[in-house]
């Protein structure tokens, strides 16, 4: 129905009424969450923030970042969640391009306050902890006492923007539609098998959409979330023991540092009912060893990009027979595998997937241009196809299996290399935590193959000994010339590992 499309209307489920949300400082039950909300939405109409507007927010996971995207929301105007990790030209450009009327930021946050100075739109600067010259308080918008008017919202209408994170260039704006942030929320929610004895603890930025859904799909079913700022294996081991947690959202940063822990498997996590992984495939050696040490747990492992948010799941059923796949469309959605002909790859054939359905996105925020190379209007009666970029091969049951980027092939020796090609067998070596395979300028060959490593601590092992191990796998042509030990890997803003930074770092 039209009012359950739009984004603000899951306060108005039944469920909403047993949501928590919770940080390290305090803690919103349902009614007074949804309270806030609407005090807040007035709070915004009363500074004068007109529907349609934009509202950018960048407080680091806080009960205040959710509270402003849905006050945002229920005013009528479009959220963007920034990342506290952008430095201040990125911000100031991320800024320029959507034109903010109002920023929610921290008091203490600099950076922001003096990039919101280079932004012509801005009318509003709102801080959370404080006042801050002529900036308004936060606190101020949870506690105003008007009554936010109707905003006059339909589902078609843009709802956030959220920011990609920029590793093959400048961020760009991805508009989600009211009817993408409500059908992205319930398909998660129904795969997830999400209900209202759930609770989520996430540390995943909310900056990022991964991050940020953890919210909307918990409330949808009436569970709790509790955010964290950081990751820190031990504590957060701690807490999902302690606050008896059954939802916990990772990617494969995260399991590496479990994994360099002296004894993770002191841990029970007897209450943990499944975790979930995207953005960057996890390992299967990764899934193996996780499986090992917490059987009881369901991996779901997945695959999505910020244009469309989440695309496919793997039953956790499946995980062990086949932990290198990324499994199948999500519910209410299509997918495909498309030859450079357009026409639509057999099983075992590699090819560009194809994604429909009400999650893909409206397009780039004021970028046409860009907008027109990912969007296909193959039926005028239809929606878009999104066009995303990524290599995938089906089998036979119509499972997916990720092979690479066309932006991140290699061509080494006249042949194509994809990293996941090199950093899959490496990540089967015992010693091996993290990998990255980055082609560098050659002088000779044109390019040649990098191989970046985080071992464990407690294993010595020489660069000549993980190339010998790759050629039990691997041509010789695709195995890396040079192998270099990292204590870690560089990162973007969602937690991938930035693969364009360390090529960057080759200075031939």
């Amino acid at each position: 129905m039209e009012g359950e499309q739009l984004f603000y209307r899951l306060l108005d489920r039944p469920q909403a009424e047993t949501f928590v949300l919770s940080d390290e400082k305090r803690v919103l039950e349902g009614p007074a969450f949804a309270s806030k909300v609407l005090q807040a939405a007035a709070g915004l109409a009363a500074l004068g923030l007109r529907p349609g507007e934009r509202v950018a927010i960048r407080v680091k996971n806080s009960v205040e970042t959710i509270l402003a995207a849905f006050a945002a929301s229920r005013a009528g105007a479009v959220f963007a969640v920034l990342g506290s990790e952008l430095k201040r030209p990125v911000l100031e450009k991320v800024l320029r391009d959507c034109s903010p009327s109002v920023l929610v930021c921290s008091l203490g946050d600099e950076t922001a306050i003096q990039a919101a100075r280079q932004v012509p739109s801005l009318r509003s600067l709102v801080t959370v902890g404080g006042r801050r010259g002529e900036s308004t308080p936060w606190e101020e918008l949870e506690d105003h006492q008007g009554e936010a008017p109707e905003p006059g919202r339909i589902d078609l209408d843009l709802g956030a923007l959220f920011y990609t994170s920029g590793s093959t260039g400048a961020p760009k704006g991805v508009m989600l539609s009211h009817r993408n942030l409500s059908f992205t929320t319930w398909s998660i929610s129904r795969y997830l098998r999400l209900g209202p004895e759930d609770r989520i603890l996430s540390t995943l930025p909310l900056s990022f959409d991964y991050g940020f859904f953890q919210v909307p799909t918990a409330l949808r079913a009436g569970g709790r979330v509790h955010l964290e700022k950081a990751f820190f294996p031990g504590p957060i081991l701690r807490e999902i023991e302690e606050m008896g947690i059954t939802g916990f959202p990772l990617v494969p940063t995260m399991l590496a540092l479990v994994f360099k822990m002296k004894d993770p498997a002191a841990f029970e996590l007897s209450g943990l009912r499944f975790v979930t992984n995207t953005a960057q495939t996890l390992p299967a050696a990764a899934i193996r060893k996780f499986r090992s040490l917490w059987p009881h747990v369901a991996v779901y492992s997945m695959y999505g990009l910020t244009e469309c948010t989440r695309t496919l799941y793997l039953e956790p059923s499946e995980i062990d027979a086949h932990p290198d796949s990324v499994g199948r469309a999500i519910p209410g959605t299509r997918v495909w595998i498309e030859r450079p002909d357009g026409s639509e790859a057999s099983p075992g054939e590699e090819g560009e997937l194809v994604v429909r359905g009400s999650h893909v996105m409206m397009g780039y925020y004021g970028d046409l241009e860009a907008t027109s190379r990912r969007l296909r209007m193959r039926d005028p009666f239809g929606p878009p196809d999104l066009l995303t970029g990524d290599l995938f091969l089906a089998d036979e049951e119509g499972r997916l299996y990720f092979r690479g980027r066309k932006d991140d092939l290699i061509k080494v020796e006249g042949r194509k290399v994809y990293p996941l090609e090199v950093e899959r067998p490496a990540l089967s070596h015992p010693a091996v935590l993290e990998a990255c395979a980055v082609g560098v300028p050659d002088p000779i060959q044109g390019s040649r193959l990098k191989l970046y490593l985080v071992v464990r601590p407690d294993m010595q092992v020489e660069p000549r000994e993980i190339q010998a191990f790759l050629r039990d796998y691997l041509e010789e042509a695709k195995v890396p010339r040079e192998v270099v030990f990292r204590e870690s890997l560089p990162r973007t803003g969602s937690g991938k590992v930035d693969r364009r930074a360390l090529a960057m770092e080759d200075p031939s």
